[in-house]
């Protein structure tokens, strides 16, 4: 099981689009954090098409320059919507359905988006973020980027999160989270004297944004028709998925 696991970096990249920083920004008197969130999400929901390319570093603390795990992927989206290709895992989020394809193993898990934003690992995320009162942000500017730094005090999933966005474009360049190993694996991955293993307790997650791009698809791209149709009040497989079966995650769809 690697720390990147595709659950946890889908929803990592949905930061862009979520509403469930609620509880971070709440813990910011200043309104620093609330206001850099909110124009940072604007941003995407207003930029139209875009697309870009997303890559995953995962290293130990004190050798982020020799990461034990990656992950890259694309991401498009308008509005509210997109799709996330990871891993030859595709993940689409609509207004109304979260739809995760595996064609590894022909399957389709669906789910109610308000009740993916609830379970997802972003989820995880923002409940730690609540309980961690005490957070220091700060907001650097330099030379064609703005930084957003939050220091946390111990004790928490994060012991550090770092946002660096574009100042012209105002789309992000980086993210890093600094975080504490066992939150994320089992003990049994992590190194300790008597046993060597490939985790150390504290780690670092990288995600990296490039390539963006305005154009190359549109609404259609995210049509649930592409997936799945609703017949009779059953969900069946459609499209270049007939042949896979549908997993239902959510009671109430």
């Amino acid at each position: 099981m690697k720390i990147l696991k595709k659950q946890t970096i889908c929803c990592l990249a949905l930061l862009l689009m979520a509403t469930a920083i609620k509880p971070l920004q709440a813990q910011d008197s200043t309104g620093l954090i609330k206001n850099f969130m909110l124009r940072l999400q604007a941003k995407y929901r207003n930029a139209g098409y875009l697309g870009f390319h997303i890559k995953y570093l995962y290293a130990n603390d004190g050798r982020v320059a020799a990461p034990v795990d990656s992950v890259m992927g694309e991401m498009e989206m308008h509005g509210n919507e997109c799709r996330m290709m990871l891993d030859n895992t595709e993940t689409i989020v609509t207004d109304k359905y979260t739809i995760q394809v595996r064609p590894e193993e022909k399957i389709i898990i669906l789910s109610g988006t308000h009740v993916t934003g609830n379970m997802d690992p972003l989820g995880v995320i923002d409940s730690a973020l609540a309980h961690t009162g005490g957070a220091q942000p700060r907001l650097i500017h330099q030379p064609g980027e703005d930084i957003l730094s939050v220091t946390f005090p111990p004790g928490g999933q994060f012991t550090h999160v770092r946002i660096v966005v574009d100042a012209r474009t105002g789309l992000l360049r980086h993210i890093t989270y600094a975080l504490q190993t066992a939150t994320w694996v089992t003990e049994d991955m992590i190194s300790r004297p008597d046993h060597p293993a490939l985790y150390q307790p504290e780690g670092h997650i990288d995600i990296v944004f490039s390539q963006y791009r305005h154009d190359g698809f549109n609404e259609g791209l995210f049509n649930e028709g592409n997936y799945f149709n609703k017949v009779d009040g059953r969900y069946e497989a459609a499209g270049h998925y007939k042949e896979y079966q549908i997993f239902l995650a959510s009671s109430n769809l």
